[in-house]
């Protein structure tokens, strides 16, 4: 038998009925699906009620091994529970029931590991989110915003997507409910597109006692640098002989993945809202990914977690749209009151973009904007993307993780010592812009990436653009 890490959960020859359990969670995954894309409304009305799709028991006893004890009065009313359910004083729920039959709770490890079945040697990991009340609920203050923007021609040249949002609903939600169904909702448009995972699987969300739990795929690789040496290059005669760099199939791959990620998402407005090392994971198992007729032979997976901060605007079968987004009193009151006008340059800029088919630079013009200098502003910014009328969404979460990435001295030199992959990176970036964001890398530790990018021209297009120079090099490979 394979070995695991001490302190993990195994299965045992009881547990074979792993493979139904999994199918009971895609088919509540899959309920939620259909009422984000047939009836949002109802998905509203339903979630956190006698009838949610997500399965909540405030009277649970276990608590993934809690066993709080009940009291006489508690007990009275359970005898018609199933006996699996009821274990003498402490009642338990199904979501318990379950997972007991995969993990062993009275442990209290918050992981466990599959040993049977399809999923076999696949590790979760139990995540329990902070306490809070739990709601879906329509709100009318970011129409009010979304029609100041529009009254900014600026705006519209950058996002022209925006004009889909008229006439649409905003449903405001807590932390948990928001990750809850961006995380699904996401990974449906993904796996529509990519046959891979592109984020960590959820098995299921539920809410046992008061406390909210996610069981998530457990990742492979946390971080970049432990990333084994074979896909490491030592490019002779530059200035990096003593570093480890990271391989052109390994560094082109990564940067295929991200910008797929993006240009899969960007016609739903995905916003990304806080950027960062803890959201990314790795893994060496080879993959092949096509979409649109392209295809890459990526030597690490990349995994982009979805985190409470990220909204999305769903699509309904008639075509009505709905923004999810995180809803915090504090955020709503400073937006009503803080007047904020995007910074889009009416003018287009030249880039200079030398990966073309032809193999020659050739001038590029796009529309361009910046984050605000200013705090204030700053929070600002921060506060649109989570919230309602999106701004930037895709392409900001694009230049955020391409930046995080080339924090990592392995990665930013696997770029810059490759023509083709500098040429790329270059072309984000107006040419007096580009000596100032590679001095800010060099001294940055990828936390607060979004400070980075302050006072920096970016593309609006800026996933379109990386999309089609992808395709360029594919081309050529």
């Amino acid at each position: 038998m394979e070995r695991f890490s001490k302190g993990t959960v195994l299965l045992t020859d009881g547990n074979g009925d792993a493979d139904h359990i999994f199918s009971v969670f895609n088919r509540r995954r899959g309920q939620i699906v259909d009422l984000m894309t047939q009836d949002f409304s109802e998905l509203a009305d339903r979630l956190w009620g006698g009838d949610s799709p997500i399965v909540v028991d405030s009277n649970c006893q276990c608590q993934l091994g809690a066993y709080h004890k009940l009291s006489l009065e508690q007990r009275i009313g359970l005898e018609d529970v199933p006996e699996a359910m009821y274990l003498g004083e402490y009642y338990k729920c199904i979501n318990c029931s379950a997972l007991g039959t995969l993990m062993d709770l009275d442990t209290g490890l918050d992981n466990f590991i599959i040993e049977y079945g399809s999923r076999l040697g696949q590790k979760f990991d139990i995540h329990r989110l902070a306490r809070g009340i739990r709601f879906l609920k329509c709100y009318q203050y970011p129409k009010h915003i979304l029609a100041q923007l529009l009254r900014n021609r600026n705006y519209i040249n950058c996002e022209p997507g925006a004009t889909e949002l008229v006439g649409a609903e905003f449903y405001g939600a807590d932390a948990f409910t928001t990750q809850v169904l961006v995380h699904i909702y996401v990974e449906s448009i993904l796996r529509k597109q990519l046959s891979e995972d592109r984020i960590p699987f959820l098995a299921t969300a539920f809410v046992c006692g008061q406390d909210n739990y996610l069981v998530l795929r457990a990742p492979a690789i946390e971080k970049l640098t432990d990333i084994s040496s074979p896909l490491f290059t030592i490019p002779i005669g530059t200035d990096c002989e003593d570093r480890r760099v990271l391989n052109f199939k390994v560094v082109y791959g990564l940067l295929y993945q991200l910008i797929s990620f993006f240009w899969v998402l960007k016609d739903y407005q995905f916003s990304y809202g806080d950027p960062g090392w803890d959201k990314l994971s790795f893994n060496t198992r080879p993959i092949v990914l096509t979409m649109a007729g392209i295809t890459c032979i990526c030597p690490v997976s990349l995994i982009i977690a979805i985190s409470a901060n990220c909204s999305i605007t769903t699509v309904t079968t008639d075509g009505k749209a709905n923004r999810i987004f995180q809803y915090t009193d504090r955020d709503s009151k400073t937006l009503r009151r803080t007047p904020f006008r995007p910074k889009v340059e009416s003018m287009t800029f030249n880039f200079t973009n030398c990966v073309t088919a032809e193999g020659a630079c050739r001038i590029n013009k796009a529309y361009v904007y910046q984050l605000p200098t200013d705090t204030s502003k700053s929070d600002m910014s921060a506060l649109l993307r989570q919230l309602g009328a999106f701004m930037y969404p895709s392409s900001l979460g694009l230049y955020c993780f391409l930046c995080l990435l080339m924090t990592e001295p392995s990665f930013y030199y696997g770029v810059k010592t490759n023509s083709t992959l500098n040429a790329l990176w270059q072309s984000f970036f107006l040419a007096y812009d580009l000596p100032i964001i590679e001095s800010r890398l060099k001294l940055a530790d990828g936390s607060n990436i979004i400070k980075l990018l302050k006072g920096i021209y970016l593309r609006c297009d800026a996933v379109k653009h990386g999309w089609d120079l992808i395709k360029i090099i594919n081309e050529r490979s």
